[in-house]
């Protein structure tokens, strides 16, 4: 059996949880001012806690000031690190396209396929493999400390 309260406009005995006051016709009469700003202040932590999930932070990179180092067939790019837990994550954003800098940061924020960053990534002739993503890989990890 329902326990009796009171309306919280009119003052006379409702049932707990009514959703509507028999007497008055007010609309959530048990539910005090108090009691909405705490259930607001609840659903605001909660919808921040999912938002931000990883710590993330990002740089701004340029082909010229890179000169040789520079290893993608786009002037400009954005580094990012995103903090899972203890877990760092670099990345590069190419074109709008995240792509993880390791296999783990590519799994959980990039392409999911190691081999996409191919399409941007350029040769070095004398060596005649890849350019090297180190430099990228260290600065993006930077980021994250």
């Amino acid at each position: 059996m329902s326990k009796l309260v009171e309306c919280k406009s009119c003052k006379k005995e409702i049932a707990n949880g009514a959703k509507v006051c028999p007497h008055c016709g007010q609309k959530n009469p048990t539910v005090n001012m108090l009691q909405t700003f705490l259930g607001f202040v609840v659903v605001v932590i909660v919808i921040s806690f999912f938002l931000s999930d990883d710590t993330v932070n990002d740089k701004h990179i340029y082909k010229k000031d890179y000169g040789d180092k520079w290893a993608f067939s786009v002037d400009k790019a954005t580094l990012v690190c995103y903090k899972d837990d203890d877990i760092k994550s670099p990345v590069i954003v190419l074109d709008g396209k995240a792509f993880g800098l390791t296999g783990f940061a590519d799994n959980m924020h990039g392409q999911k396929n190691l081999n996409a960053i191919n399409q941007y990534w350029l040769k070095d002739e004398k060596l005649g493999t890849n350019k090297d993503l180190g430099v990228f890989t260290k600065e993006a990890l930077k980021l994250c400390e």
